[in-house]
C-alpha cells in the first residue's frame, strides 16, 4: 500500500518538474525598453496623493510624462508646460527647455481629497 503512495508522489514530482523545466521563463528587458523607461518620467496617482512630493528633470531634456492610475481615476495637468494627461491619453512626451518648478495638479475630481493631490517637477 505505502509503495503506491510512495509512486505516484514521486512520479508527480518529476512531471511537475518536467512542466517547470520546460515552462517560459521571462526574458529580460530589451535595450530599447530600458532606455525608454529611463526617458520617462512615471507620476503614479492612488487615491489623493502622488508617489512622489517632486520629480527632478535636468534643463533640456526630452523625456515622456506617464500618468499611472494605481488606485482610483485621476488626471494630471503641470502648470506652465501645457501638459494635461487624462482618460485616454495618459502619455506625453515633453521637451522640457526652461529651469523652474512647475505644479502638477489632478485635473479630474476624483473625491474629498482631490485638492490635496498636489506635486511638482523640478527642471534643473
Amino acid at each position: 500500500m505505502y509503495k503506491w503512495i510512495v509512486s505516484v508522489l514521486f512520479f508527480g514530482a518529476f512531471a511537475m518538474g518536467i512542466i517547470i523545466l520546460f515552462s517560459e521563463t521571462p526574458t529580460p528587458p530589451s535595450k530599447e525598453e530600458l532606455a525608454a523607461e529611463a526617458n520617462t518620467i512615471k507620476i503614479v496617482a492612488t487615491n489623493w496623493k502622488f508617489d512622489q512630493e517632486e520629480y527632478k528633470v535636468k534643463a533640456g531634456t526630452t523625456m515622456t510624462v506617464e500618468l499611472v492610475n494605481q488606485q482610483g481615476i485621476h488626471g494630471i495637468a503641470i502648470e506652465g508646460l501645457g501638459i494635461e494627461l487624462k482618460d485616454d491619453q495618459l502619455k506625453q512626451e515633453v521637451t522640457f527647455d526652461k529651469p523652474g518648478e512647475y505644479k502638477i495638479i489632478c485635473n479630474v475630481l476624483c473625491g474629498t481629497g482631490h485638492l490635496d493631490m498636489v506635486s511638482k517637477i523640478v527642471v534643473e
